[in-house]
């Protein structure tokens, strides 16, 4: 017999499935996701903002690993802007690093700074679960809002029979994810009592 459980998604929020490919850009698409909620379902081009972090990376042997940090993608918006997904369509196989992009490329642009002064909050509190909850519900009188989280990556220690083992203590990252949160599910039905949505 299964508890009941309670779900909540944010209000107006319509996931939809978007492919990035063998990319990095999970930090891209998912800020994307929380931007076009925000904006109440603009479009906003993934290509762009990816190569805006690229070229803005300030070593020079970042720009050439793949993928951005939260940080990076929150700064390129401030520092470039967003530009309407029509103007410049995500592209599965580049032909060019996306560093490798001139700084005249992105200026003919002419981006929104709709976002530049959007008060974004950082939250380095990965095991409080109740306050990402608080934010996604909108509690004392703020609008519900999806986040957008990071997390580290470890390569599995025990791959037997579809089980993945834990990472010891002292292990690596093997690098990292990013996603979008938009609503839970309370449940007893699973270990820690939900999930996020």
């Amino acid at each position: 017999m299964t508890n009941p459980s309670h779900q909540y998604i944010v209000p107006g929020f319509t996931p939809s499935v978007q492919h990035q490919g063998a990319r990095g850009t999970c930090a891209v698409f998912s800020t994307i996701a929380l931007l076009e909620y925000y904006s109440g379902g603009k479009h906003f081009s993934r290509q762009y903002l990816y190569a805006c972090c690229k070229h803005s990376e300030k070593e020079e042997e970042m720009k050439e690993v793949a993928g951005a940090t939260l940080e990076n993608v929150f700064q390129a918006i401030t520092q470039y802007g967003v530009i309407p997904e029509e103007e410049w369509p995500y592209n599965l196989y580049p032909a060019v690093n996306e560093a490798q992009i001139s700084a005249e490329r992105l200026s003919e642009f002419s981006p929104s700074r709709e976002f530049s002064e959007t008060n974004f909050h950082m939250l380095y509190t990965p095991n409080n679960v109740e306050e990402y909850k608080s934010i996604l519900r909108g509690d004392n009188g703020n609008k519900p809002m999806p986040i957008v989280v990071g997390c580290a990556m470890f390569q599995p220690l025990n791959i037997e029979n579809d089980w993945l083992g834990m990472p010891l203590l002292s292990a690596n990252p093997a690098g990292g994810h990013a996603m979008l949160i938009y609503g839970f599910n309370n449940t007893s039905d699973v270990p820690g009592g939900g999930f996020f949505l």
